[in-house]
């Protein structure tokens, strides 16, 4: 159930909305544009109610999510900091759960031009 968001063109900031498994503990990977610097994330149940979520930098596609997931409380918008590695370019993946079959509402933010 792995998102690929990798081919968003990120020139200004881009929204999304992600799926998320229908185990609500299990990790949804999402793969992310390189030049995403950072995601504005807020999560909902199946029926668009304000939600708990988690969002993780590692975990596996389907499984339990991550024991260090950071927690995000019902009706939060998240700011989560996109790790890239500078030696290796490759698209940034975050690991999201929440309730089961609920939605994770992204806002990826471009860095600005020349930053790592």
């Amino acid at each position: 159930m792995a998102v690929d968001l990798s081919a968003v063109t990120m020139d200004r900031a881009r929204t999304r909305t992600v799926s998320l498994n229908s185990t609500g503990t299990n990790a949804v990977e999402v793969s992310l544009p390189v030049g995403c610097r950072s995601i504005d994330v807020f999560f909902t149940n199946g029926s668009g109610s304000a939600h708990e979520g988690r969002i993780a930098d590692s975990g596996t596609d389907g499984a339990a999510q991550s024991s260090d997931a950071m927690i995000v409380p019902s009706g939060a918008l998240y700011n989560y900091p996109v790790s890239t590695d500078v030696r290796a370019p490759a698209a940034p993946k975050v690991y999201l759960s929440g309730h089961n079959s609920g939605i994770a509402h992204l806002v990826l933010i471009p860095g600005r031009p020349g930053s790592p």
